[in-house]
């Protein structure tokens, strides 16, 4: 008869404090190395920042590790513009006020190899750019447009108009006290229009709710009487 030999338990190795520091300060330092890279786009920016126009008419220009934002006309309302990279690390926010004009170049050649979006919005819609970054070039891989939800009240009734495209929808209507009253959902529509009458509600404030890719719109609704 041959005795099987037990295997001991061996309990996992734990990481010295030499190697929890040096993690430690590995993840600081990248956090500190994009902190770096932002501020040189935000000088970069401030030296070739001239305004120019609105959302819905401009254009975008790769030049070389740069993007080239512009338009010939105004603003017709505030725009802003963001650029965020996976994480979603904001590395640019600005807003170009109502009237102004567009013309800015965006010198990435200091971003790590990567994707990001730049994304431009004014009050009627959302545009995406999804740009890869490498250390020779910079391509637009992808660009979407949203158009924001539009919300007409008139006698306590509210419609809501949605632009969907196909992409899911969803409407949520909430009471004062955070709670769910209604919740509408759609797919695979191109566009959408629903009426919500409030003329039954109690007096108070309501806030209406949509949500598309990703995006979320609030509409606060008051009822007096």
């Amino acid at each position: 008869m041959t005795t099987r030999k037990s295997r001991s338990w061996v309990p996992a190795k734990r990481p010295s404090n030499f190697e929890v520091l040096f993690f430690i300060k590995k993840f600081y330092v990248m956090k500190t190395l994009k902190t770096i890279l932002l501020l040189t786009i935000v000088i970069s920016l401030n030296s070739s920042m001239t305004f120019a126009g609105g959302a819905g008419s401009i254009t975008s220009v790769v030049d070389g590790q740069s993007i080239v934002l512009s338009s010939e006309e105004q603003a017709m309302s505030q725009v802003k513009v963001q650029l965020t990279d996976q994480e979603g690390l904001v590395l640019i926010s600005e807003k170009i006020e109502l009237n102004d004009l567009i013309n800015r170049k965006y010198n990435l050649r200091n971003l790590p190899d990567g994707i990001y979006d730049l994304q431009i919005t004014d009050e009627e819609k959302i545009i995406t750019k999804r740009m890869f970054i490498d250390r020779e070039s910079l391509s637009i891989i992808d660009e979407s447009k949203l158009i924001k939800p539009r919300f007409f009240v008139k006698n306590n009734v509210v419609t809501v108009s949605l632009l969907p495209f196909g992409e899911k929808a969803v409407i949520r209507i909430y009471d004062e006290a955070g709670s769910v009253l209604i919740e509408d959902s759609f797919k695979n529509k191109n566009a959408v229009s629903k009426k919500y009458d409030f003329s039954g509600s109690r007096i108070g404030q309501y806030t209406m709710v949509v949500m598309i890719k990703g995006e979320v719109f609030r509409k606060p609704i008051n009822i007096f009487i």
